[in-house]
């Protein structure tokens, strides 16, 4: 028997957002922070809501579920081997997207998306790290991020 192994080369999309992105390394996951905040590409209003215990000190949160709007870029950062930054985007897709509320502040929104062009998997959040209701930071990886603190004081955005 013949074992055969195929490698996709990803199309990749320069993706220009803002001169003010910063790309981090954060615990092996990309974090890439926008002060202008990142457009998460949420359609209409939520088609589901349910409540479930989350974190590690397990606080009961509002999950609101919405349809999106097809596909979207995602930035995503990579280091060269010469030690830049190069900033690039995938076109991605995801069935749904989840908000995430404690006592009435949205914090987060989740979706587990895939790659259009190119074969990947992976879950994105995009965070509101102040309480604005701005989401400048987006994250990539499965670690479920704390409550923010703000959102704990009772802080509405």
């Amino acid at each position: 028997m013949k074992l055969f192994v195929l490698a996709f080369v990803p199309f990749l999309l320069q993706f220009d957002h803002s001169c003010e992105s910063i790309a981090q390394r954060s615990r092996g996951f990309a974090v890439i922070d926008d002060k202008g905040g990142w457009s998460v590409p949420v359609k209409g209003k939520p088609f589901g809501t349910i409540t479930k215990p989350y974190g590690k000190e397990q606080r009961i949160v509002k999950v609101l579920r919405y349809r999106t709007l097809g596909s979207f870029a995602l930035p995503r950062h990579y280091e060269t081997a010469d030690g830049a930054l190069e900033l690039q985007s995938f076109y991605s897709y995801a069935d749904e997207i989840d908000a995430l509320e404690y006592d009435g502040a949205r914090f987060s929104y989740l979706a587990i998306v895939n790659g259009k062009e190119v074969s990947m998997a992976s879950s994105v959040r995009w965070l509101d790290m102040d309480g604005r209701g701005v989401f400048t930071r987006l994250v990539w990886g499965p670690e479920e991020p704390d409550i923010p603190q703000w959102a704990l004081a009772g802080k509405k955005n």
